[in-house]
């Protein structure tokens, strides 16, 4: 039987998360173990090295896929990790000449056909949904037919040539795939964390409950999972809590869906569910603001959920537009202030240096900030992802990307008219104003004094903030 290896290529932490290393997270790629799962289905043999989480080099990552002698490679890789993962894949093949390598996720999926033109080590590139195409793949392999017949969805090399297979459908009955395989990762749960700042009680499991998103947001890649929505059933995500729950004693869920929210029906159905079954699991989620209201928060409150995190952005009504969120600042600020009626924690997503961002308009975020009732607050750099229409944009004006700068707390691209030492100059004065503030002091004392886990939660983010400030994270800056 063929044996086939699933990668998270190594990426440190200070690579990932800067110097913030310390309070980022060690978090498994879900995809990965739902295909892992699928394979194992399919009566694949199947393992995951989870390089990235395990903090290993590119040589430990090499030897210890050596040691497998695997006949398959699939490696799934981010922009940030797209160089990490054609290194294993260069190297592994010298060792292992026989063994095939492919590549998935959202890296590949916007860029095959100059990933594969770029890297010729690339067996080929799974777009989109991978658990059916990669089991194919390694049936045709094992059969003795080409990789890529009969297979949409894939570009593939056949000899000097590279094929662009049809497009293929997105997964619609997203039930029909087993629970990711959580076990077959070293270490689970007790290695993995989330962000210091994004979690109540250990251990914590991240849970993908829908795939797509019908939003059209410009700096947004879509093209894994598309613009429509699909979704688990209740019944399978009740399930899949409760394996979480029975089998590796997790007490915390974090739903990374986009569109966790979108179906009012579904949301109500899953508080209900909860309540009913009396589970011990708290859980936080994503949400648009323009989709939470009274009916909605009231019921997740009383099913546990304690966070939710709101993709704001900009306080500025243009930078909104040129982003394409389809929200205004009325909608923002009636969601935050529902959530927090509900006794529901906010954190607020912003993203600083969108192409034509000025001066102004940072000055219009910095005092929108302030008049938000916000509980967390995280902030970030534009980063043009590829696949993105705004990356489009700016690699016509002339942009050159360096992919192993692209992870969100970097400023890889400044709007015509600033500075990076301006993006970073107001990132610090919005950090600053918002959390040294003694309301913010005293709403947080307030809350550490209710629940110890919230206490201890708290400490780490004191000891986190003042890292950060004598560390010079948000003084420092690069000249351009």
């Amino acid at each position: 039987m063929l044996r086939t290896v699933l990668l998270t290529p190594p990426l440190s932490p200070e690579q990932r998360m800067g110097m913030l290393a310390e309070g980022g997270a060690i978090m498994p790629s879900l995809g990965l173990l739902y295909i892992a799962a699928f394979l194992r289905k399919e009566g694949l043999s199947v393992s995951i090295l989870d390089a990235e989480s395990l903090g290993l080099d590119t040589e430990t990552t090499i030897h210890s896929i050596a040691k497998q002698n695997p006949d398959i490679l699939g490696i799934t890789a981010t922009t940030l990790s797209i160089i990490s993962a054609i290194a294993v894949a260069q190297k592994i093949k010298t060792i292992i000449p026989h063994i095939r390598v492919f590549m998935g996720g959202p890296h590949v999926t916007a860029m095959p056909r100059e990933t594969m033109e770029s890297f010729q080590d690339i067996d080929g590139c799974v777009l989109g949904d991978g658990e059916i195409s990669f089991a194919r793949i390694i049936h045709n392999i094992n059969n003795g037919l080409e990789i890529g017949q009969d297979i949409d969805g894939l570009v593939w090399r056949k000899g000097n040539e590279i094929l662009i297979n049809p497009k293929k459908e997105h997964l619609k009955d997203l039930d029909i795939l087993p629970f990711p395989a959580w076990d077959l990762l070293k270490g689970f749960p007790e290695y993995y964390r989330p962000p210091f700042h994004s979690y109540k009680r250990l251990p914590v499991a991240n849970i993908i409950t829908t795939r797509g998103c019908p939003f059209a947001c410009s700096f947004c890649d879509r093209s894994v999972f598309g613009n429509k929505v699909y979704s688990h059933s209740v019944e399978y995500i009740m399930e899949m809590v409760e394996h979480l729950i029975k089998d590796f004693g997790i007490r915390e869920i974090s739903i990374k869906d986009d569109t966790f929210l979108l179906s009012p029906e579904r949301v109500v159905n899953f508080c209900r569910q909860l309540r009913k079954k009396r589970l011990d699991i708290v859980w936080s989620c994503n949400s648009r603001v323009n989709l939470v209201n009274d009916i909605i928060l009231k019921e997740m409150k009383s099913a546990r959920c304690w966070m939710i995190s709101y993709g704001i952005e900009s306080g500025s009504p243009q930078m909104l537009r040129k982003m394409a969120k389809g929200i205004t600042k009325k909608e923002i600020l009636d969601a935050l202030r529902l959530t927090r009626k509900h006794g529901i924690v906010s954190k607020g997503f912003f993203m600083l240096g969108v192409p034509g961002e000025t001066v102004e308009t940072l000055k219009q975020t910095q005092s929108f900030i302030n008049e938000l009732p916000l509980d967390e607050l995280n902030i970030n750099f534009f980063t043009p992802f590829p696949g993105t229409r705004l990356f489009r944009e700016v690699i016509e004006e002339g942009f050159n990307p360096d992919f192993s700068r692209m992870n969100m707390l970097e400023p890889v691209y400044i709007p015509k008219g600033l500075t990076e030492k301006d993006l970073r100059r107001y990132q610090k004065r919005m950090i600053y104003s918002f959390y040294l503030k003694l309301s913010k002091i005293g709403l947080y004392l307030w809350r550490a004094s209710k629940d110890f886990h919230e206490f201890k939660r708290l400490l780490r983010m004191g000891k986190m903030f003042i890292a950060v400030i004598s560390s010079g994270l948000v003084q420092k800056t690069r000249s351009n």
